[in-house]
């Protein structure tokens, strides 16, 4: 649960709602795994397989939000060992991604049609696994909500607001960079782009898995990474 403080304070203002506004904007516009899932899917089988793999991705935000709402990522934050096993589970599932990204690289422009489209559940998975695979998000949950929440006034419509407005800016953004993508493959037809944006997509998963990895291994031996 998010802790409550001592003192009272008032309710959102509008300088309040700018600053939580500008920092959901700043994170969401931020490169990272969910973008360049977004812009992966959007290249190779055009938006609508985005609003799938971003809806989940959505999921993944609301679920990490409620788990630290109850008090999940508070434990795991504490629990070094917890906290560790989910790092490596996340980071575990970037590399398969890339992997999988990588195999997908060959696939002929004239292939990337909507009826090969993967399925619409297998795209939603693909999206909320990315999500929950950033332990980070649940500290940056923890940090970050609790200095918007009065906790002399209900919690769950203030929650519910603030989680509604960063489901909504995630939603436009990365949908925003899947037709960006989209757009750039129409623009170089047939120019093997695509393949380059894939395995461009995969590295980096790859190499995101990887150096998370290293660093858990580095945590765990007392080493600072």
């Amino acid at each position: 649960m998010f802790p409550h403080p001592r003192i009272p304070r008032p309710p959102m203002t509008a300088a309040h709602w700018g600053l939580y506004l500008s920092i959901v904007l700043a994170s969401t516009l931020s490169p990272g795994p969910a973008v360049l899932l977004a812009m992966s899917n959007g290249a190779a089988w055009g938006c609508r397989a985005s609003v799938f793999s971003t809806l989940g991705n959505v999921a993944g935000l609301v679920t990490l939000a409620v788990a630290a709402l109850i008090g999940i990522g508070g434990v795991l934050a504490a629990s070094g060992v917890a906290y560790a096993i989910l790092q490596l589970a996340g980071a575990a599932y970037l590399v398969y991604l890339g992997v999988k990204k990588w195999r997908a690289a060959d696939m002929r422009p004239e292939a990337a049609r909507l009826g090969d489209m993967p399925p619409p559940a297998s795209l939603f998975t693909q999206g909320l696994l990315v999500a929950l695979s950033n332990p980070k998000a649940i500290l940056f949950f923890l940090a970050l909500l609790p200095q918007f929440i009065q906790g002399d006034r209900a919690l769950l419509p203030q929650f519910a607001a603030l989680t509604s407005v960063l489901s909504i800016f995630s939603f436009a953004a990365l949908m925003g960079y899947s037709m960006l993508a989209r757009a750039g493959r129409r623009l170089a037809p047939g120019s093997g782009l695509l393949a380059v944006a894939n395995r461009t997509v995969a590295g980096i998963f790859v190499v995101q898995g990887v150096s998370m990895m290293g660093r858990i291994v580095l945590a765990a031996s007392g080493v600072s990474a």
